[in-house]
């Protein structure tokens, strides 16, 4: 009996109380932060199996975003095909959907040499503050990198109709 496909999960819910997030939007940040998590039963915060290769990525293929890895005392390795990115904070000058074409962007050059059939899932968890709003948010998937890239591609649009009616 062949095991159910894992669902996708895309969700954007406002959040309360974050102590470290507001600190961070305290600050005045510019750019990406990766920030390390405590992950099952280790007391330590560590940082994701692609926290590193993704900020070197981001570095070298995007220079004008400035990424900040926060210390952390370990790395999380994963023995799997999926790809885990690292909690991040997002700046107010770093709208999602940048962020999320990154994402995918990074997707598309790991993913490029991949077997037709190969799937991979992608767990992405972002937070931001929205400012039409004026809330703090999440933004969370879990799900298939196809789907993700899909998730990007509509965020992207969605935004810049929404610039093009601002300008008409």
């Amino acid at each position: 009996m062949p095991l159910p496909e894992p669902e996708n999960v895309c969700e954007i819910a406002a959040i309360e109380n974050d102590a470290d997030f507001l600190s961070f939007i305290e600050h005045g940040p510019s750019g990406i932060t990766f920030v390390p998590e405590r992950h099952g039963e280790s007391d330590d915060p560590v940082h994701t199996a692609h926290a590193g290769d993704f900020a070197k990525w981001i570095k070298s293929n995007d220079p004008q975003t400035r990424v900040t890895v926060l210390p952390a005392e370990g790395r999380l390795i994963r023995h799997s095909s999926d790809f885990w990115f690292p909690l991040v904070y997002l700046a107010n000058d770093v709208a999602l959907p940048i962020y999320l074409n990154l994402v995918a962007s990074y997707l598309y050059d790991k993913m490029s040499g991949r077997l037709r059939g190969d799937t991979s899932r992608v767990h992405v968890d972002a937070r931001y503050r929205d400012q039409k709003a004026g809330v703090e948010k999440r933004f969370k998937f879990e799900g298939d990198a196809d789907s993700f890239c899909q998730v990007a591609e509509k965020f992207e649009l969605k935004d810049f109709f929404v610039d093009q009616a601002a300008t008409d």
